[in-house]
């Protein structure tokens, strides 16, 4: 029998194997902060809140975890991932280097590595904030890790880099085949893109915020 207290631990342990509070899962997944605080866990009078379906879904797509995933936290146990290490490039050599391949996937001997839970999408990459660009969302030092291969959709948060070294960070506001309109961090004006100028358009799958 599924229980209240087996699935708020389960949204308790996601968190934390990410290295989130469970506040900050829920603004990973694009959800109110406040949306699984304990203090809402239970309603006055006693009567117990569940977290809806569709709340869970958002978080499994914020952090990669598998169905799977969540099913063996509600029963207690360790989900099938493990930690690996995935490559780490700090934003503002990002801007100096040439860090990525024709295909848009992470080269050269500039990337550091870091330990990370493991997840489906197997050619990610994490990116250290730097300077004070992306300010409220982002400060120096958070880290977002980003998946180069995931298909993109209408309100992803996505790294924008032009062909000609311009990035950006930004929710996919519209998409098609050849353009993508995003709705910036930084001022929070729409901006449409061809997409044959831009040399990256990644997926933000994962924030330490």
């Amino acid at each position: 029998m599924l229980t209240h207290k087996q699935v708020w631990a389960a949204i308790d342990a996601l968190a934390a194997r990410y290295a989130m509070s469970a506040s900050g899962l829920a603004k990973a997944a694009g959800l109110d902060p406040t949306t699984f605080n304990r203090s809402k866990r239970v309603a006055a009078g006693g009567k117990l809140r569940w977290p809806s379906t569709e709340s869970i879904a958002k978080v499994l797509s914020a952090t990669g975890a598998s169905i799977e995933d969540f099913a063996a936290l509600m029963a207690g146990s360790s989900p099938r991932g493990e930690t690996r290490y995935v490559p780490l490039l700090r934003l503002s050599q990002l801007r100096e280097r040439h860090a990525f391949d024709e295909t848009g996937l992470p080269t050269g001997d500039g990337w550091e590595r870091i330990a990370f839970p493991d997840l489906a999408e197997a050619r990610s990459y994490a990116l250290e904030i730097t300077g004070d660009a992306f300010h409220p969302v982002y400060h120096a030092g958070d880290r977002i890790l980003l998946a180069p291969q995931a298909e993109l959709r209408r309100g992803d948060q996505v790294l924008a880099r032009s062909n000609s070294g311009e990035l950006e960070l930004g929710t996919v506001a519209h998409i098609t085949a050849t353009h993508v309109a995003l709705r910036l961090l930084a001022g929070n004006e729409e901006r449409a893109y061809e997409r044959a100028k831009l040399a990256l358009l990644h997926r933000v799958i994962w924030s330490s915020v």
